[in-house]
């Protein structure tokens, strides 16, 4: 249980206050933000006009001005979106942002139960709009779900720690409903109990297998249009900042475009062997070390899922504060915890001042770096001959 549930509260509380003025000022430009919100309102009333919700065009012509990214979710998920098309857009948008923001208070709190070390309110406080190039304030001036995303994704883990395993599975699927990815956290229904047998596995496929087969029953007719539409994206640098991105832009600078290309065997190749090495790694940590631990278990298991992931957008990295925060926390002395905050704050998003090419490219991908460091950190400490103690330094006093 958390040591005092006062700093937590006071934390929710500014951060609200921080995230309602940031969330009123992407409002007021919302000419140049939300442009994520634009194509998911654009494509709801495509949707309500049956026209192929899917298409730039349609898109275009019917917001009656230029749609630059389109609609990439599973076509059942239009239907969360209709609602919106009770308002106009102006109004949809505010309400849209007012809902992310009490999301963000809802992820506050949550985290502030499962970090429950001395200084986490504070730890909070300052990460969740700075930590990571300030994945936060990226998520609210584009108007993306990933908010929505990490707080289902934080429920099910959380469900997961208290051995709630149909809870776990129901939130992870809600998350994946619109982004497919997060299904690869089910994987954490191989941790074995007591008994050495895997947990849920049933449970998940079947679960699995309804999700599949009630997007293909609610929307049958846009399937096609949908699979098209999830084509390779070669999004490199700040704005995507995950391994696959990595070695395209290595492969880049070292040996030239033709073997960067997002379909070169070299670069699937080195993503797929730098994949297999984390996860089989972070895997023995998580089901093998640790079955009893399992706060250290759903922190490790977040960092190795960013880490093997092709696709992991900078709004993303909001899944990844509690892992910062909990390696920061885990040392003794504020002289090295607030540094070791700072590291992860640098503002890294926007890096037009430096002026080599080259370097701006492998700076951009701090936050990666930054996961990997952690990941590295975990990994070390439950490689140690001392586990017993070096579990205890990553569990709550």
């Amino acid at each position: 249980m958390p040591s005092s549930s006062a700093p937590i509260g006071i934390a929710g509380a500014l951060l609200l206050l921080l995230f309602t003025y940031v969330g009123r000022e992407v409002w007021l430009q919302s000419g140049d933000t939300l442009w994520d919100f634009r194509s998911y309102y654009t494509a709801a009333e495509a949707h309500r006009q049956a026209a192929d919700p899917y298409d730039l065009n349609v898109l275009s012509e019917i917001a009656g001005d230029a749609i630059v990214y389109p609609y990439t979710y599973p076509p059942a998920t239009l239907f969360a979106f209709r609602p919106f098309l009770w308002l106009d857009y102006e109004t949809a948008s505010l309400v849209f942002l007012a809902l992310k923001v009490l999301a963000y208070g809802a992820l506050l709190l949550l985290w502030g139960r499962v970090l429950p070390w001395p200084g986490a309110g504070l730890a909070l406080l300052v990460m969740i709009p700075l930590a990571f190039a300030g994945a936060a304030q990226v998520d609210l001036r584009s108007g993306n779900l990933a908010v929505f995303e990490q707080l289902l994704i934080w429920l099910g883990l959380t469900n997961f720690m208290r051995g709630k395993a149909l809870s776990f599975v129901l939130y992870i699927l809600l998350a994946a409903s619109f982004k497919l990815l997060p299904l690869a956290l089910l994987l954490l229904v191989f941790c074995k109990d007591g008994s050495g047998r895997p947990r849920g596995l049933d449970l998940a496929a079947g679960a699995m297998l309804l999700a599949i087969a009630l997007h293909y029953v609610l929307s049958a007719g846009l399937m096609d249009s949908y699979m098209d539409s999830m084509g390779i994206r070669d999004e490199r640098g700040s704005i995507n900042p995950c391994s696959f991105a990595f070695w395209g832009s290595l492969l880049h600078f070292f040996a030239g475009p033709e073997l960067a290309a997002p379909e070169s065997w070299l670069r699937w190749l080195l993503y797929l062997l730098g994949a297999c090495l984390v996860f089989l790694t972070g895997a023995r940590r998580v089901w093998i070390k640790l079955p009893k631990d399992r706060l250290a278990a759903i922190l490790t298991a977040s960092l190795t899922y960013a880490l093997i992931l092709p696709r992991f957008k900078d709004y993303s990295y909001l899944l990844l504060i509690p892992a910062a925060i909990a390696a920061c926390l885990s040392q003794r002395g504020t002289w090295r915890i607030l540094p070791l905050c700072l590291l992860f704050c640098l503002p890294t998003h926007d890096l037009t001042w430096i002026s080599s090419e080259g370097l701006r490219g492998f700076v951009s991908y701090y936050p990666l770096y930054c996961v990997g460091a952690v990941w590295l950190y975990f990994m070390t400490v439950f490689a140690s001959p001392s586990d017993h103690a070096n579990q205890n330094r990553l569990s709550p006093r």
